[in-house]
């Protein structure tokens, strides 16, 4: 039997993207799953398509600002360990709605938090945040988990809070306790099921369906373009230790450095696997969004030993591949499921 085996695991934001890809990982590995989440936005996101909710021992369909409500499911499900990952994830929506986002982003996060101090079961709690914490400077080298934490946006202030809050409870909260907590920063993740606004792939997917290019507003933007399974992988591997060994702190999880490529480069690959992609190059400076950010990840490599499987044309295979056969109308859980064996074994394409 594995360390995960029989595991009571609960997953906040398990709706989501990331928290769906996670939860099916988790599954995978024999832990019992548990989500905490507001309902799927639509039907065509991965906890849908999947038919996700089979996986989990009970899910919960409740908003992480409701502190009550929280405090209530989380002292029920008594779990082990937890990932925490619901949050407002878009940048630009950050512009639409501020207050949401600081609230949730900040508020949320503090919620879960509070909602674990009576509980004597927990004993390891990753907060995931974003590579966007960090004060971008547009500076030609990677952050390092010690660099400044900041934000120009509203998006990267709340994670940025977000991360002061979680070293704050740490410190104020847990000193003292068998409870120990760990942030977690990754890069642009992509792959199938995701399907948000103003993010690269979905929108390139979604042209792909109905024939009709789309804006693409910083061509020269270099982001960290990884795999979801990769980050999500390293989460695991870090819960793992923390568990085991008494162990906490913050870990970036990038791409190797030349795997950080720009938007028009990642429009330019997908177009090769989908021709019915289209895409116009169209500078949009309105919104402020930085134009470089990577991660060192090398503190991940040395304590974890995590280093990234996928490369950036693997990830980009893998993601189009996905969207193909939900086009196709195969069977996603099983067409998911075996994309993660697929990286657990690193049988890459």
């Amino acid at each position: 039997m594995g360390f995960w085996a029989n595991k009571k695991v609960l997953v906040t934001g398990h709706t989501g993207f990331k928290g769906g890809w996670l939860s099916l990982i988790l599954n995978s590995l024999g832990a019992k799953v548990y989500g905490i989440s507001l309902p799927p936005e639509n039907d065509k996101v991965f906890f849908e398509v999947t038919n996700l909710e089979k996986i989990f021992q009970k899910t919960f369909y409740e908003d992480i600002n409701n502190f009550k409500s929280l405090e209530s499911i989380v002292k029920n499900i008594s779990p082990d360990l937890i990932f925490h990952l619901a949050a407002q994830p878009l940048v630009r929506e950050s512009y639409i709605e501020p207050l949401t986002t600081l609230k949730t982003n900040i508020i949320g996060t503090a919620n879960l938090l509070e909602s674990v101090k009576k509980i004597e079961n927990t004993k390891a709690i990753v907060c995931i945040t974003s590579d966007k914490c960090y004060d971008n400077k547009e500076w030609s080298w990677p952050y390092r988990e010690v660099d400044r934490l900041g934000g120009h946006d509203i998006y990267s202030a709340s994670k940025a809070a977000a991360e002061i809050v979680i070293s704050a409870y740490k410190t104020s909260f847990f000193h003292n306790k068998e409870v120990f907590i760990s942030s977690a920063r990754a890069g642009n993740v992509i792959g199938g099921g995701d399907w948000s606004k103003d993010r690269l792939l979905p929108d390139l997917i979604r042209s792909s369906i109905t024939k009709k290019p789309i804006q693409i507003r910083s061509p020269n933007a270099v982001r960290p373009w990884q795999h979801v399974l990769e980050p999500l992988w390293g989460y695991t591997l870090l819960a793992k230790k923390m568990f085991q060994e008494n162990y906490q702190g913050e870990f970036n999880f990038g791409p190797s450095a030349n795997d950080n490529k720009n938007v028009k480069w990642v429009c330019d690959t997908c177009k090769k696997l989908d021709k019915d992609i289209s895409f116009l190059l169209e500078e949009d400076n309105s919104l402020h969004e930085a134009n470089f950010l990577t991660l060192d990840s090398s503190k991940a490599s040395f304590e974890l030993n995590w280093h990234p499987k996928m490369n950036a044309e693997d990830a980009i295979f893998d993601t189009i591949e996905w969207y193909c056969a939900w086009k196709d109308k195969k069977d996603m859980f099983n067409f998911s499921f075996s994309q993660i064996e697929k990286y657990i074994n690193n049988e890459l394409v």
